[in-house]
């Protein structure tokens, strides 16, 4: 077929298939004939069929254009080497997302980012949770926090603060911070520490301090001694297992006392 080659000085040419830029045409001789100069492939002169992802008009759109940038009331689809702009919609197996990063643009994504939930009442889409979540299942309470950011206590009414109240359970366990309403989860017990201004604090139960005991399970709480005692078994002063010898009450009696 003939071409008119612009690289050698519009040299004309016979060609065995047209090369990019080009379409092919049977009202001239079998001939091939330059596509609009936006696209990479056509099918005649004005209609693309692909565009050039690393040219200046990367973004092929419904409407078989090659434009620069997706505007601002089309989907932004760039996922494994291809870079489209859509009206209205996602392609299957992608979600629809407004990136408040990019200027709200509508975008198209595989997954929800951070901060966002997955809705189906939208054809599949992905909508921000609060504010102070890092992820969530609705709009109405987090999943997780940030551990690092402002708001990285996870509260187990499911919201995310700042931090614990001086009425809450604290929560430092397992690289984790939680915040509890009424009572330490399973894999922990409560202790009231004095020395953080009396927090309500979780620890591990072989964590008791010295001076405190570990009730049962059930009661899930470090409950202190009775003063004279070192370590015990409960707060009775006849149940001591110990004395500090440099303390007031030295001497352990048969009696499981500690005494002067």
């Amino acid at each position: 077929m003939n071409w008119i080659d612009p690289n050698n000085g519009d040299q004309p040419t016979c060609t065995e298939s047209c090369p990019d830029e080009y379409y092919y045409i049977t009202t001239d001789l079998l001939a091939c004939n330059s596509c609009f100069e936006t696209c990479l492939t056509c099918t005649d002169g004005l209609l693309c069929t692909s565009c050039d992802i690393n040219g200046t008009t990367p973004y092929f759109t419904d409407t078989n254009e090659c434009r620069e940038y997706c505007n601002i009331t089309e989907y932004v689809y760039e996922i494994n080497g291809t870079k489209e702009c859509h009206t209205g919609y996602c392609p299957n197996g992608t979600l629809k997302w407004i990136n408040e990063t990019n200027n709200n643009q509508p975008t198209c994504t595989e997954t929800c980012p951070s901060e966002h939930y997955f809705i189906t009442t939208d054809g599949l889409a992905c909508e921000p949770c609060m504010d102070t979540c890092l992820t969530c299942a609705n709009n109405l309470a987090c999943a997780t926090c940030d551990l690092n950011g402002n708001y990285s206590f996870f509260l187990d009414t499911g919201f995310c603060i700042s931090e614990c109240t001086d009425i809450q359970w604290l929560y430092l366990l397992y690289n984790e911070k939680k915040c509890f309403v009424s009572d330490c989860p399973s894999d922990s017990v409560g202790y009231i520490d004095p020395l953080n201004d009396y927090q309500p604090t979780c620890i591990n139960s072989t964590d008791c301090p010295i001076d405190y005991y570990f009730l049962t399970a059930d009661d899930q709480l470090c409950s202190s001694c009775y003063l004279a005692c070192l370590t015990c078994n409960d707060d009775s002063e006849f149940n001591c297992t110990s004395c500090d010898n440099n303390n007031t009450y030295p001497y352990f009696t048969f009696d499981g006392q500690c005494v002067t």
